[in-house]
């Protein structure tokens, strides 16, 4: 019969948590709850810029590539400066080209811009490149 009031007494002293305990985690969680999702929203933010970085410089390479094809196929080396925007990946990209004649074994050299949506926003990519003579 002892045995039995051993269990029941020892049953009896685990209860659960204690008000201050629960108090306790409720301040870490707090916490660390809103600094967990300020960085998550950082992430997000940096996820954003690097696609759109990867895609300004898709935009930038296809307008090098397609003036450097011009100019192969059909010998029109491009003079001054030209703009215009194209849509990639659902969102429009206004680009710029510049491009200036060299002496010697170059044909030019190009600088592209590639910034988000229409004109007013700087720039987030530029890319140069110097186009030489066969």
């Amino acid at each position: 019969m002892k045995t039995a009031n051993k269990c029941s007494s020892i049953t009896h002293h685990i209860q659960g948590f204690t008000l201050i305990e629960v108090m306790v985690a409720l301040v870490i969680i707090g916490l660390a709850l809103p600094a967990l999702m300020g960085r998550m929203s950082n992430m997000a933010s940096t996820v954003d810029y690097s696609r759109d970085l990867t895609i300004a410089h898709w935009v930038a390479e296809n307008k090098v590539q397609e003036i450097y094809l011009t100019e192969r196929l059909q010998n029109l080396v491009p003079k001054g400066r030209q703009a215009g925007d194209v849509e990639m990946a659902g969102v429009v990209w206004d680009w710029k080209v510049e491009s200036e004649e060299q002496k010697g074994i170059y044909a030019g050299a190009l600088r592209v811009w590639v910034r988000v949506g229409r004109q007013g926003q700087e720039p987030i990519v530029e890319l140069s490149t110097v186009m030489v003579e066969r």
